[in-house]
């Protein structure tokens, strides 16, 4: 594995902040420990996207060949990151920004290594199928789930429950397909049972009123035969 030194990781850090114009952070909001929570987790994003995102979008070679490349470079950074936050939390004491990232970048690595591993196939599945901007929001919404579990705030509980409310309704979706599946088979058989049923029932009647026909007219013919003998 290629070694990555503290302060390239921090001087990479910085540099994919600043191209960003709506976070607007600049170094000396990491000297101040002026980082707001929602930018924290931006940097962690974006710091995540670039290291995953950006491979398995613009490499031509297939995706499964780059999964265990990626994700190794993936984790060498997060761990690097990882060490530097805690550098930072002792240096800068910037602990606003420490309490979600390390939980956001520990929830990482065992996200990376559960692709490498093929633990969870349908995240692969996902971002094969994805184009880039869907990949990025399947990260981020990995991400914003852990986030959320570890911070109560207002604006990532709105999102949790965005998210939630959305997997919610997908699988009612999914359940109400299942049932009308169901629901439409038991119809069917419920059809053909009363089509069964008054086939049988035409078949039982027809029977009787042959029977019938049978009984009247030997009747008549017994009392002609009466009638006649008298």
């Amino acid at each position: 594995m290629i070694r990555v030194s503290i302060n390239l990781v921090y001087n990479t850090v910085l540099t994919i902040t600043l191209f960003h114009s709506n976070l607007m952070i600049s170094p000396k909001h990491f000297a101040q420990n002026k980082l707001s929570t929602n930018q924290a987790l931006m940097i962690y994003s974006i710091l995540l996207n670039h290291t995953i995102i950006h491979y398995l979008t613009n490499n031509n070679n297939r995706i499964n060949h780059l999964y265990n490349k990626v994700a190794q470079q993936a984790i060498l950074i997060s761990h690097l990151v990882l060490e530097l936050i805690y550098q930072l939390k002792i240096i800068n004491k910037c602990v606003v920004m420490t309490s979600i990232m390390i939980e956001t970048l520990k929830f990482s690595i065992l996200l990376i290594k559960k692709i490498i591993l093929s633990k969870v196939v349908f995240i692969q599945e996902k971002i094969k199928k994805a184009n880039q901007f869907q990949r990025t929001i399947i990260i981020k919404q990995m991400v914003l789930i852990q986030f959320t579990k570890k911070n109560k705030t207002k604006n990532a509980n709105n999102s949790l429950f965005t998210l939630t409310k959305i997997n919610k309704t997908c699988n009612q979706m999914h359940q109400n397909k299942k049932i009308g599946m169901q629901s439409s088979k038991q119809d069917n058989r419920q059809e053909k049972n009363k089509i069964r049923h008054s086939k049988y029932n035409l078949k039982q009647k027809n029977k009787k009123r042959i029977i019938q026909l049978i009984q009247t007219e030997a009747f008549q013919i017994n009392n002609k035969n009466i009638l006649c003998k008298k």
